[in-house]
């Protein structure tokens, strides 16, 4: 295992990535980060990470609240140049480090929109050049060829407002140019500029991005002449986010759980637990009865005012919901339903939820014809819990997790995740797959589909036939179909 801490640069059209290794040796260096990475790079507790650039136009820009778990366990989160200076700038407050001039003008409130720091560039393979200017960019040019006397304040205005008619696409030097021109900046001007910004290329964001290089590099020399080495934290560490400098919870929601890699150590880490869950949901018998269990519990403790919150060890929770409700062995990872369901119909109206079947409605949908048929005080436990699961719970994953990690089928559920997304099913054999499957899950008719669908754990019809198609090779096998 590296005990050494890591730091991680993600970088594009600002600076090649030789230059970021020259400047910081032993940095890693990423593409520009977008949505849905920096939470499965494995950063804890005494690495850092710096971004400099990053995609947003092709794909989702990487979101505050994942730079929000990463300060919250203990990474510290830089930005500079570009993304990484508008992120900072937006998270200051949280402890997000910003350095530069972009990122002083972003937090001071002299620039306010993202585009200031948006262009156009060619793909890595080409060296990421940029290829239309960046506002913040063209103002730095501006100010430095007015300064020595190139061009007017007048005619550097109104560039300035030439570019901004511009979609960021479309800010190349001639374009600019050519608008200026109509706005009325003299052709003298024009020439002059377009000659001093090719004899010199000089960037802003560029310039930050050294700063920022060098500081990281002048601290990490410090902490070696002071025999300081940064260690890397438990990957599970959490609660260090600050707010002004004052200790603020993180909300874990459902979004930020599929966005994260396990948190279960051995089997299944560094997978999502959303994958892992699937491939649990379709293939292991016993997850009903686990997701059913887990609900149960969750909800119980809910009722508790002085329990356990949702962050407390499987053990804590467990010994406050025994003093409510005869479970047993408390070590199980399912636990019985019957001490449960008594239990929760006592307390449906403490959780709001429907005490009689009339107040239920609609939301009967979720129960089988069999199961309406029930007396209620079997019914109601029942609904109770699909609701939980179909709800907009801030997060049922983690405690499903804690109790499914303990399973015999775990270990098989997380060898078919690292498979998601290899199937070459056509459209015809996966809705072949997903209606063998529901069949033999008991499906007769289609009022059997929603209940049937909400005690195996999909929410709709749509994220059931998602599972399929990319657990594919797990459906099939179950089925008995060749791969």
């Amino acid at each position: 295992m590296n005990n050494a801490s890591r730091t991680v640069v993600t970088v594009g059209p600002t600076l090649p990535r030789g230059e970021v290794l020259s400047r910081l040796p032993g940095a890693e260096v990423r593409e520009p980060v977008a949505a849905d990475q920096v939470l499965l790079w494995g950063l804890r507790a005494g690495d850092r990470l710096l971004i400099i650039d990053g995609l947003f136009l092709q794909t989702r820009a990487v979101r505050h609240k994942e730079l929000l778990q990463l300060i919250d366990r203990g990474v510290e989160v830089i930005g500079c140049s570009s993304m990484g200076a508008l992120r900072a700038a937006e998270l200051a407050a949280y402890g997000m480090r910003g350095i530069g001039e972009v990122f002083e003008a972003y937090h001071s409130g002299a620039i306010v929109e993202d585009d200031e720091v948006a262009l156009t560039h060619a793909d890595e393979a080409d060296g990421s050049t940029p290829l239309s200017w960046a506002l913040v960019d063209l103002r730095h040019t501006l100010k430095l060829a007015r300064e020595r006397g190139v061009i007017a304040g007048d005619s550097a205005d109104t560039l300035v407002r030439a570019a901004r008619r511009l979609p960021f696409t479309a800010r190349h030097t001639q374009q600019i140019l050519a608008t200026a021109a109509v706005l009325g900046c003299p052709a003298d001007d024009l020439a002059a500029f377009r000659a001093f910004s090719l004899s010199h290329p000089t960037s802003v964001k560029r310039e930050d991005a050294y700063l920022a290089l060098g500081i990281l590099k002048a601290e990490a020399c410090a902490e070696r002449a002071a025999e300081v080495r940064r260690q890397p934290g438990p990957e599970t560490v959490t609660g260090l986010l600050r707010y002004q400098g004052r200790p603020v919870d993180l909300a874990v929601t459902t979004h930020l759980r599929d966005w994260t890699s396990s948190t279960v150590a051995g089997p299944g880490a560094g997978l999502r637990d959303e994958q892992v869950l699937t491939a649990l949901a379709l293939a292991w018998p016993g997850f009903p009865e686990l997701l059913r269990s887990t609900a149960a519990e969750c909800l119980l403790l809910e009722t508790l005012p002085s329990g356990p919150g949702p962050g407390a060890g499987l053990a804590e929770q467990r010994d406050a919901l025994a003093a409510i409700a005869d479970i047993g062995d408390r070590s199980a990872g399912t636990l019985p339903w019957e001490p449960l369901s008594q239990a929760l119909h006592a307390r449906l109206d403490l959780l709001h939820l429907p005490v009689t079947a009339q107040e239920a409605g609609p939301r009967l949908a979720l129960l089988s014809a069999a199961e309406r048929a029930l007396p209620w005080h079997e019914a109601a436990p029942l609904l109770a819990t699909r609701l939980w699961r179909c709800g907009l719970r801030l997060d049922w994953m983690t405690p499903v997790m804690r109790r499914a990690c303990s399973s015999r089928p775990w270990e098989e559920a997380c060898s078919d995740a690292e498979t998601v997304g290899r199937t070459t099913d056509t459209p015809e054999s996966l809705r072949r797959s997903a209606g063998d499957l529901l069949r033999r899950w008991g499906v007769r008719d289609d009022a059997d589909v929603v209940p049937v669908l909400a005690r195996h754990g999909f929410g709709s019809v749509n994220e059931f036939v998602r599972a399929v198609r990319d657990h594919g090779q797990t459906v099939r096998s179950l089925l008995g179909a060749s791969a």
